[in-house]
């Protein structure tokens, strides 16, 4: 977990992605059987920020790992210009919670839930 702060501050990780696998056909069957999935998307944004309070990355970081690289990837997005697609995440850096999976509306396994 060191290397990968140390990648992110450093600036070697240059994306904070997830790979959001679900796997909606298996959802009603056992646990035990199931491919291995985690509910993630919706935990970045929330968890990056911890690393900017821990001192990990700076927001101006958070923000271009999170939003501005990963489009530039793929599609050439990553920006807010006249005649561009608009897709926004506004975020108050002031709010704080727990993270409770029970919550989630799909899956609800997440290492990252108070209940785990």
């Amino acid at each position: 977990m060191e290397a990968v702060k140390r990648g992110l501050t450093d600036d070697v990780i240059d994306v904070i992605a997830t790979d959001h696998a679900p796997h909606s056909r298996w959802k009603r069957t056992s646990i035990l059987r199931r491919p291995p999935s985690v509910s993630s998307a919706g935990n970045r944004t929330p968890l990056t920020l911890g690393l900017v309070g821990q001192g990990v990355l700076t927001l101006p970081q958070a923000v271009r790992k999170l939003s501005v690289t990963p489009p530039n990837l793929e599609c050439g997005r990553g920006r807010l210009e006249e005649g561009d697609v608009a897709d926004l995440v506004i975020i108050d850096p002031e709010f704080s919670y727990v993270l409770d999976a029970g919550e989630f509306i799909q899956s609800k396994n997440s290492p990252f839930s108070a209940g785990c």
